[in-house]
């Protein structure tokens, strides 16, 4: 049973956590533990095996055909591609915005233009 189980101080030190956390994902239901009678009282027991996940195989898939660097390489790049095009599309709906407001500020520009006076003038017209 020992070889098993470890304690929850030895599971700490192997997971690189503090025992408090290790307690905390045995309560959750995380990491396998059982409550056994120990010296001073009850204490946890932690299997070795949940501690290890990537140890235990869960599922086997077979793959009838392998991968060559090539097929990963098109895929990357169509991912990489497809990305591209979000990204450029988005831009171009950008700078199409900018073109609109920019149009709309020489229009205002023009008007307000037309509606200035000299300083003569409205030094004349108020006089």
């Amino acid at each position: 049973m020992e070889d098993k189980y470890c304690s929850i101080k030895q599971a700490a030190e192997i997971l690189g956590v503090s025992e408090a956390t290790l307690r905390r994902k045995v309560k959750r239901g995380q990491v396998k533990a059982e409550l056994v009678q120990g010296l001073y009282g009850p204490e946890y027991r932690v299997e070795r095996a949940s501690l290890y996940p990537s140890s235990s195989v869960t599922e086997v898939v077979r793959v009838e055909q392998a991968l060559s660097l090539d097929d990963i390489r098109m895929v990357i790049e169509g991912v990489y591609a497809n990305g591209n095009a979000l990204l450029i599309a988005k831009i171009d709906e950008q700078a199409q915005i900018i073109m609109d407001m920019q149009e709309q500020l020489a229009e205002l520009d023009k008007k307000l233009q037309n509606k200035k006076e000299s300083w003569w003038n409205r030094l004349m017209k108020g006089g």
